[in-house]
């Protein structure tokens, strides 16, 4: 086995964003392209870390963040940090994918929210 030479690696410990996960990263710069455009509120279809995230990178940067969930298929405990940022829950009859419906027909419809 031959050792390789001049590498460099670069390692991100993910446990230091604030909720902990490697989706602070994205959410982050959604949020901040939000708030550049003038958007009033984040909506995204999703739960745990997406959610938790959201909710707190819009609430630190002033916006509404809304999560919308297929009703009676998520556990609370995987909305307990997006709700304790503040995030607005709306449960919807269905599935995954009818949340995901829902936040589209919106987006649609209010070209003031940012998916």
């Amino acid at each position: 086995m031959r050792a390789l030479s001049n590498v460099e690696a670069f390692i991100r410990f993910e446990g230091a964003n604030p909720i902990g996960s490697f989706k602070d990263r994205g959410i982050s710069l959604a949020v901040t392209l939000a708030k550049a455009h003038n958007i009033s509120a984040v909506i995204v279809a999703f739960t745990g870390f997406t959610a938790a995230s959201l909710a707190a990178y819009a609430g630190r940067a002033g916006l509404r963040a809304i999560v919308v969930i297929p009703k009676g298929k998520v556990a609370l405990g995987k909305l307990f940090q997006a709700i304790l940022h503040g995030a607005l829950i709306v449960e919807v009859e269905g599935d995954f994918d009818d949340a995901l419906k829902v936040v589209m027909e919106v987006m649609e419809r209010h070209p003031d929210f940012y998916l």
